[in-house]
């Protein structure tokens, strides 16, 4: 699952260090990339109801990795899997991500002017720099990119749930925000205890360790 903004494409770069014996499904959000016709999502609830019907149908063994948002919507995505009864990931992997739950800020990132938007996608250093140079590409992915935020500044965390019966892997950027103590409190939400792994760098830390991070799901799954 990718970060805000994000689109199936951020991905391949994993593929070529994977196993080969893991069949390699990026999913692609509305509004991006093959679905660009489409119109991006504004709320979790209505992410979870659009991916859902591929893991209902789904008969085989799997993991889950997400990224920032896709974090986010892998945890929702497993209580309706668990909920479903559908069959679930042998492993998740959550990246770039506080626990569900933390307080956060109040910051409206998705509600601000154009330019102070892009102050901050800029400065999230995730998005190519070739793209603030295109106004034209700005315009078509900004709206996009202020969807995504929208799902995250508005999600709602359920409490009171009872901690999944899954293994999980959390992995951080030890330059980013986010606090050891928010990513530590994943564990709240699993039954068995947490991987937590610690990567050099930021928010993207991933853009410097793809092989690093390969080798992991690798060694969790084989």
């Amino acid at each position: 699952m990718p970060h805000a903004g994000g689109n199936a494409m951020f991905y391949t770069k994993l593929k070529p260090f994977l196993d080969p014996r893991l069949m390699f499904c990026p999913v692609e959000l509305a509004g991006r990339g093959a679905r660009f016709g489409e119109a991006p999502f504004t709320c979790l609830d209505e992410v979870v109801a659009d991916i859902f019907p591929f893991f209902e149908r789904n008969r085989q063994p799997y993991i889950l990795m997400g990224y920032s948002m896709g974090s986010l919507i892998i945890y929702e995505l497993l209580h309706r899997i668990v909920e479903e009864g559908v069959r679930c990931p042998d492993h998740v992997f959550l990246a770039a991500k506080s626990a569900p739950g933390v307080v956060a800020s109040n910051n409206q990132v998705h509600l601000l002017p154009k330019d102070e938007f892009i102050r901050v996608i800029r400065d999230m250093e995730g998005t190519p720099q070739e793209f603030f140079s295109c106004p034209e590409l700005m315009d078509l992915f900004i709206p996009v990119m202020r969807a995504d935020y929208s799902v995250v500044e508005n999600y709602q965390w359920q409490s009171g749930r009872k901690p999944l019966q899954l293994q999980a892997t959390v992995l951080y950027g030890n330059q980013d925000d986010i606090s050891v103590e928010d990513i530590a409190a994943w564990q709240t939400h699993f039954e068995a205890p947490i991987h937590i792994e610690e990567y050099h760098g930021g928010h993207f830390f991933i853009n410097d360790h793809w092989a690093s991070v390969a080798d992991l799901l690798n060694r969790r799954v084989f």
